[in-house]
């Protein structure tokens, strides 16, 4: 059984919201449009995103002038 904060995370915590708005942002560049896909606004997404990222030990969306994507390792 593995007992790491994110797994135990990914038991308890991971919603399905979470998944929705990881998949937009894979479709949008823009988490103001990913959110509005998701059907949250855009403040929601945002702290939805930082949530998981603090949770899980990483960082999971590189934000940049041009919009957003994966982060880089």
């Amino acid at each position: 059984m593995n007992h790491l904060p994110s797994a135990r995370f990914a038991r308890t915590h991971l919603k399905m919201r979470h998944l929705i708005l990881l998949v937009e942002l894979a479709r949008h560049t823009s988490i103001v449009n990913a959110a509005k896909a998701a059907r949250m606004t855009q403040p929601a997404g945002s702290r939805l995103i930082s949530d998981l990222e603090h949770e899980l030990g990483v960082r999971l969306i590189g934000r940049g002038a041009r919009g957003v994507g994966p982060a880089r390792a």
